[in-house]
């Protein structure tokens, strides 16, 4: 048995709270739970389902504001994925991030987990991933999604 169910928040930093907040506003659906001044900067909680959130950091003049581009140079945290609550939500955010130019919606095929990427208004890349085995059995390399067709 787990000791651990998930990962609560993710804390990112950024030089506009409000553009960034906002992307997962309208992108996400999320909620903004708080907003808090504090000696460092700002800090907003967005809500992004049961028991999960983003914590937002702006913090003027940080190094770590604006994302680095390439995977595994981004620095301790290189990307989060995001876990949908159906099939249905996957290929809503998947159209939606397309639509607005946030992501190529190329979707990949790791066995047990579909995934897409997407990038924010900082340039950070994230994935937005339906779980289909919670086992997370039988997982290969990453693969290129290919629809089968129930005929």
């Amino acid at each position: 048995m787990a000791l651990v169910q998930g990962i609560t928040h993710t804390a990112v930093v950024t030089s506009d709270l409000d553009r960034l907040v906002g992307f997962y506003n309208e992108m996400f659906e999320t909620t903004l739970l708080e907003l808090e001044e504090t000696a460092f900067g700002r800090v907003g909680i967005v809500r992004l389902g049961a028991g999960s959130a983003i914590n937002i950091f702006e913090i003027d003049g940080n190094e770590h504001s604006a994302a680095r581009p390439d995977m595994f140079d981004r620095g301790h945290i290189d990307h989060f994925g995001l876990a949908v609550t159906d099939s249905e939500a996957f290929w809503i955010l998947r159209d939606r991030l397309v639509e607005r130019g946030h992501s190529t919606g190329e979707v990949t095929d790791f066995g047990p987990v579909l995934g897409f990427d997407f990038t924010d208004p900082d340039g950070m890349t994230c994935e937005v991933n339906l779980v289909l085995d919670p086992e997370l059995a039988g997982g290969h390399g990453p693969q290129p999604y290919r629809e089968v067709s129930s005929a």
